[in-house]
């Protein structure tokens, strides 16, 4: 098998995840409640009167109102796994005369949101992707998705990584990572490696910087039961060189 480098971010705490993933009619992703009572709800049209034909503007508001158009996730905002039913409809004006071709093609719509009851709330989280941004990770037996969260507020908070199998949200594993920072991911087969960075405890006696001082940690995870082997780069790393080997200029 042939398998492409990993792409590689140098700070970004939302790469290598994504919003949510559509599955055949149904949609998958992550919500805020706000997110949520919003796009449960009809488009709000301002400056509309009840009763009011629909006009120019409410279709556009329509065609808007999607989780295609959601801001870009946020690492201080709590989500949840919501489920959402996706048809294909057309994008012609509304009222367009039936007799007239239709040449405005088709857009998604998106209705009957409802959150997986049993999926836990998970602080900036995102969907494990690999690596596109539009291409969350997909797992089978049981059909399930990776969700990576931290663990609280904070530079020093870490990454988690949990596997949760629909159609409930059932969580299957939940792994605390060594990782303040993903800057690097890739999944091969059952296993997924993660490369990043893990922030040092603040000390008030110590002059630090957060990014340059940290560990650098490489971990690989079992995508089936979650178990996690990691290594410590920067600590352990230097106990692997040939004290006899000169080193490199």
């Amino acid at each position: 098998d042939v398998v492409l480098p990993a792409d590689f971010t140098v700070a970004s705490r939302t790469s290598f995840t994504a919003r949510g993933m559509d599955l055949g009619s149904n949609w998958l992703g992550l919500l805020s409640s706000a997110e949520f009572a919003k796009l449960a709800a009809p488009p709000e049209l301002p400056g509309a009167k009840k009763g009011e034909r629909p006009g120019a503007l409410a279709h556009h508001m329509a065609g808007m109102h999607t989780v295609n158009y959601l801001p870009p996730l946020h690492g201080e905002q709590r989500y949840r796994l919501t489920r959402a039913r996706v048809e294909q409809v057309s994008a012609a004006p509304a009222g367009w005369p039936k007799e007239l071709p239709d040449n405005w093609g088709t857009r998604p719509d998106y209705s009957d949101y409802a959150v997986l009851p049993e999926a836990p709330e998970f602080l900036g989280a995102g969907l494990l992707d690999r690596g596109s941004g539009k291409d969350p990770v997909w797992l089978l037996q049981p059909d399930s998705v990776l969700v990576l969260h931290r663990d609280k507020l904070g530079e020093d908070s870490r990454l988690q990584l949990t596997r949760v199998a629909g159609p409930v949200g059932r969580v299957v594993w939940n792994r605390a990572l060594p990782l303040s920072l993903l800057q690097s991911s890739i999944v091969i087969g059952d296993r997924a490696i993660l490369f990043g960075r893990e922030y040092l405890p603040a000390d008030p006696k110590v002059a630090r910087d957060p990014y340059h001082d940290a560990n650098e940690q490489l971990a690989t995870i079992d995508l089936r039961d979650g178990t996690l082997h990691a290594f410590n780069i920067s600590l352990d790393g230097p106990a692997f060189l040939d004290p006899d080997r000169t080193p490199d200029p």
